[in-house]
């Protein structure tokens, strides 16, 4: 089997794939060399495609798409990694069931020179700035609606700040989020592994190979060991706040979230480096493991549970 990534600045990921996918019988990391893409051509010569690029990179984009009309399976699909992906992931997850902060998603501020006036007739503009931030409380984070590695947002308090932010933007769509409280943990999900929990600090920076809290472990371990099977993917960086006890999911990057060492720490990157080459060492015909079944309700052997997998985390990470 012959496994590529179509990267964008992913050295030490690359480098850490191929050595995980070496120990994989019957398994080849290759590099990618695309050029011109005919029609008539035969399939490429790879089986598995880890895509990070493409939703950046409109030629990378089409040769994904005829990649996967000819059987290649494709890590995450392109139309699952888009503009805009973030925000209807946030969709799906609401109506399968989890908490989602309240999310509003915002044209953008301004356009292409050859699109006119007619070709934004359906664009309901002026917005009712006042109402919108209103609606989340009156404290709201403006955030791209794009994948942007390392997007930290602006805080927005009144409608001056939010107005002053959203000029900014320029072409990018947006996403107004109400603000939210409480301990800020990312899992790093592999579909069929256990999710790598790491905590953030309050501005949403990650910190390395720092584990979250027991409570927080508790509290978001078991939502995001289900959430990629609700969402049909195979691998996303899945933000959480734990508030009132509970997990808050904030945001899901599927494109391309932020993996190496540096970000991360040398410890959670070898960890979610193994698990995703294992993942894509299943193959185009790969079998989705059935989810571990959970109790709904609480009991003190579920708290000694999520310790237990929250001291493994430490114990990997150090």
């Amino acid at each position: 089997m012959r496994i590529a990534v179509l990267a964008g600045f992913d050295e030490a990921l690359v480098d850490a794939l191929g050595a995980q996918l070496k120990g994989i019988a019957g398994v080849e990391l290759v590099e990618l060399s695309i050029g011109a893409t005919p029609c008539e051509a035969t399939a490429p010569l790879v089986d598995v495609v880890l895509d990070r690029a493409s939703h950046e990179n409109a030629f990378f984009r089409a040769w994904v798409h005829q990649a996967a009309a000819r059987g290649v399976r494709v890590v995450n699909p392109p139309q699952r990694t888009g503009p805009g992906c973030g925000f209807a992931d946030l969709v799906r997850a609401q109506r399968a069931g989890f908490r989602t902060a309240q999310t509003v998603l915002l044209p953008a501020k301004a356009y292409a020179a050859h699109i006119g006036a007619s070709a934004l007739r359906n664009l309901a503009f002026p917005l009712d700035w006042q109402g919108l931030l209103d609606g989340l409380g009156g404290s709201a984070v403006l955030l791209p609606a794009v994948p942007m590695t390392a997007a930290r947002g602006v805080p927005v308090e009144h409608v001056q700040m939010l107005l002053a932010a959203y000029d900014q933007t320029g072409t990018t769509p947006t996403l107004l989020q109400a603000s939210v409280h409480g301990e800020r943990v990312r899992a790093w999900c592999v579909r069929g592994a256990q999710p790598v929990l790491q905590r953030m600090d309050a501005e949403a920076v990650p910190l390395p190979d720092n584990a979250p809290s027991v409570a927080a472990v508790d509290c978001v371990a078991p939502v995001a060991a289900r959430l990629l099977e609700a969402l049909d993917l195979d691998f996303a960086a899945v933000d959480f706040c734990c508030t009132d006890g509970e997990a808050l999911l904030l945001a899901v990057d599927a494109a391309a979230p932020e993996i190496d060492p540096e970000s991360m720490g040398p410890g959670f990157f070898a960890i979610v480096v193994q698990q995703l080459a294992q993942r894509l060492a299943l193959g185009a015909n790969a079998a989705v493991p059935e989810p571990k079944k959970r109790s709904v309700k609480k009991s003190s052997g579920s708290a000694r549970g999520a310790t237990r997998t929250n001291e493994r985390q430490e114990s990997q990470g150090n």
